[in-house]
């Protein structure tokens, strides 16, 4: 099939660095996709070092005109688009009560708009290639509604019902589109919304890289519209 094309949204940290890596050690060309300069190439740096291929692509996944322009610049480089990992996100942990619409609007922008511009963005190479793999970064939440995350929870899982959807529609196309739910993640983001379960429990990021690795390859196949769930333990 020859070199392979990954771009990875939010590909700075946690779950998304990893992935960017774990792609270019299972043999992928990677575009690491964020909003931050330097940490955009910083992860490149690190993929470079590992004797990869990496390319910086600075985007505001909430910005469909620079998604576009993003996505336009790595099949520019590599003539194809074989993998999108819509992984760019953020939580939220409050009372709904006591929240605002801003609140609610940044948690649906960011992680439900987002995955609607990336993805848009991306068909057209895909559905030309005929072939493709989009995986959607859910969250238990979208499955397992909990308190305090009323918001997030309603937007994960339509991220959820979004990639269902979309692979009935793109069944006889080659373009398969899966979801991974992760429980507790080990990454800065999450640790910073204050004191939860011990850690020791949570997953690591690279336990979400290693799925996206396995949906990613041709004997996954048959995994089109599945949700992967993973769970601590």
């Amino acid at each position: 099939m020859g070199n392979r094309i990954a771009v990875v949204t939010g590909g700075t940290q946690g779950i998304g660095r990893a992935t960017a890596l774990a792609l270019s050690e299972a043999g992928f060309s990677v575009g690491v996709l964020a909003r931050t300069v330097g940490d955009v190439h910083a992860v490149c740096r690190e993929i470079e070092a590992r004797a990869g291929a990496a390319l910086p692509l600075v985007a505001d996944v909430t910005q469909r005109s620079q998604v576009e322009a993003a996505l336009s610049q790595a099949v520019a480089q590599w003539g194809r688009l074989d993998v999108l990992v819509n992984n760019a996100g953020g939580g939220g942990r409050f009372s709904f009560a006591g929240s605002n619409a801003s609140e609610w609007e940044r948690l649906i922008d960011l992680n439900f708009k987002g995955v609607l511009h990336c993805t848009s963005a991306a068909l057209p190479y895909m559905q030309r290639q005929g072939e493709g793999c989009i995986i959607q970064i859910a969250s238990r939440a979208g499955r397992m509604a909990e308190a305090q995350l009323a918001v997030y929870s309603a937007v994960k899982a339509a991220v959820l019902a979004f990639t269902r959807a979309l692979a009935q529609e793109l069944r006889a196309s080659g373009v398969r589109v899966m979801a991974i739910s992760p429980g507790p993640v080990n990454t800065e983001s999450l640790r910073r919304e204050g004191p939860r379960a011990d850690v020791s429990d949570w997953l690591q990021p690279e336990d979400v890289a290693h799925a996206v690795v396995f949906l990613s390859s041709p004997q996954a196949v048959r995994y089109n519209g599945a949700f992967l769930d993973l769970f601590p333990g």
